[in-house]
This record gives structure tokens, C-alpha cells and sequence, in this order.
């Protein structure tokens, strides 16, 4: 019944999503503060200058008050696995994903198709939604999985102003089959020299209901520009997962802690004179129970 009650408010959320994102999207107005003006000779207060100072001054100068823009790279998703930053006031972006997951000696465990709108609203703040479709090993067909919500909250206004521009990211899945998830993630990185970008995201992850652990862990990408190839970079990823579980022994309970670290390559390529951007990674367990692959494709259109 609760979870008839979640998924009726989160399809409300989303009906309303749509027309506060276009109300809110304009950002606001620069304040201008106008200086001097050598043709008048007039200031802000109301007086005047002299001759011979007007004929010094040979620019009219205003100074503009506002949000900085972002840097471009910071625009948008480069990595499949790490995120940053958040969207510009106006900015949108539609991103379709998918992910696999192979195991050995299971094989192929599942796959996963999602499709993501996202929306800067304001200087603080971006809204996305997002649904998606699943086909897990066994079933031959796709099946809907679930819909979310996702914020980031930026506690500074702009690009730059705090070491590493931390953004609160957090989300919430409502899954069909499944009890809902709860997110909440750190993002944090910008750039580590010219054209050599870095990204880090502290992660903890929790199904809301009594006696559930949350799994936590974190997250680090890297990339390079390729100056002789405009558009592409290429770097590494990789996530470092923990679950917590609980064991009755002995009449007792004993917590144990289950890891796996996952490693790889990414690139990514945005195309020239286009708003259209690919990335693509593929990551290895360098530590964990058992052997896996995860690939990750993602195509996205900035609008």
C-alpha cells in the first residue's frame, strides 16, 4: 500500500516538474551598476565630472552583476560512473544509458536501459527524472523497472568559488518489482591542469524500512583531452563498493563487511558543431568474491 502511495506522489512530482522547470528556467536578471559616463560626465549620485576628466575617460564602462557561466566541460555528463557539478539556470540536458553486468561463472546477470531528462533551474539547484527498463538473465523480454527523482544542491553560486565544488546529489528510485532506494552522494573535482580533468563522489546507498543497511562506497574518474582529435578524451574510472550484512552465529549477530573494487578505461567524444556527446567505459573487479565486467554506454543531447 506504501508503495502505491510513493509511486502516485512521484508521478504528481514529475507532472510538475515540467512547468516549474520552463517558469524557473530563465535565469535572473543582471543587475547593471552604471559608472561614469564620459559623453554626460554624470555619476551614479547624481554629480558631474569636469572637462579635463571627460576627455581622460574614453570608455564607458558598466559593471555587470550576475552568475558566472560555468566552463564548458563541467556542462554535462564525461564520465559513466562519476558525476559533477551541476547544470546551468536554463540548461538541459536528455541522456539515455545502458549498463550490463557479467559475472563469472553466472554469465550475464542483467541489463539496463534508462532515460534521463535534466534541468538547471537555478544557481543552487538542478532537477532530473529519469525511468528505466530492465531484462535480467533468465527473461527474455524487457520489462519496466522503475522511475526517480534526482537534486543537486549547490551550496555556492558559482564554478570555482570553493575548493573542488562540492554539490549534494540526492535521488530517489521508486522500482517496480523491488522495494524503493534511496541515494545521497558528494560530488566533488574540477581541473587538475589544462585539458586534464579529475572527478571524486562519496557515496551511501539505503532501502527505507526497518533493519536494512545501507551500502556505501566511492567513486574516481579521471580524463585527457586529445589536442589532436577535438572533441575526444580519454581517461580511467573506477568504484570502490562495500555492503554490510548480517549473520546469525551462535545464537547472535555478526556483521560482515563484502567489497569489490571496479577498474577501467573511458572515452568520450563530443561532436564537433553538435550538441550531441557518447562515452563509453568498461569497468574490471580488481578485488572482490568473484570475476566481473560492467560496460557502460552513454549518449546524451544538450538543449
Amino acid at each position: 500500500m506504501l508503495e502505491k502511495v510513493y509511486i502516485t506522489l512521484a508521478k504528481v512530482l514529475i507532472a510538475l516538474i515540467i512547468p516549474l522547470a520552463v517558469f524557473f528556467a530563465t535565469p535572473p536578471a543582471r543587475a547593471e551598476r552604471p559608472i561614469l559616463n564620459p559623453e554626460i560626465g554624470n555619476y551614479p549620485d547624481g554629480s558631474t565630472s569636469s572637462s579635463s576628466e571627460k576627455e581622460k575617460r574614453k570608455n564607458f564602462e558598466v559593471i555587470v552583476e550576475g552568475q558566472r557561466a560555468s566552463p564548458a566541460w563541467s556542462q554535462g555528463h564525461h564520465f559513466a560512473n562519476a558525476s559533477f557539478w551541476r547544470l546551468d539556470p536554463g540548461n538541459r540536458e536528455v541522456l539515455l544509458w545502458y549498463n550490463a553486468t557479467h559475472r563469472d561463472p553466472e554469465g550475464w546477470e542483467n541489463q539496463e536501459l534508462e532515460l534521463e531528462l535534466e534541468e538547471g533551474i537555478t544557481s543552487f539547484l538542478q532537477l532530473d527524472v529519469l525511468v528505466s527498463a530492465a531484462r535480467e538473465r533468465g527473461r527474455g523480454s524487457w520489462r519496466e523497472k522503475g522511475m526517480g527523482l534526482e537534486a543537486r544542491i549547490a551550496p555556492q553560486k558559482n564554478y570555482g568559488a570553493w575548493p573542488l565544488n562540492p554539490v549534494l546529489y540526492l535521488e530517489y528510485t521508486m522500482l517496480k518489482d523491488a522495494p524503493s532506494r534511496m541515494e545521497t552522494t558528494l560530488l566533488l573535482g574540477g581541473k587538475i591542469l589544462e585539458g586534464w580533468y579529475g572527478v571524486m563522489n562519496g557515496f551511501m546507498e539505503l532501502e527505507p524500512g526497518e533493519g536494512e543497511l545501507p551500502e556505501y562506497g566511492f567513486s574516481a574518474a579521471t580524463s585527457l583531452e586529445v589536442k589532436s582529435l577535438p572533441g575526444l578524451s580519454g581517461g580511467v574510472e573506477s568504484r570502490l563498493e562495500f555492503e554490510e550484512e548480517i549473520e546469525l552465529q551462535n545464537g547472535g549477530e555478526e556483521r560482515e563487511h563484502e567489497g569489490e573494487l571496479m577498474l577501467g578505461p573511458s572515452l568520450s567524444y563530443s561532436v564537433p558543431r553538435t550538441d550531441l556527446r557518447f562515452t563509453a567505459c568498461v569497468l574490471f573487479s580488481a578485488w572482490g568474491e568473484s570475476f566481473s565486467i560492467e560496460p557502460v554506454l552513454v549518449g546524451s543531447y544538450d538543449f
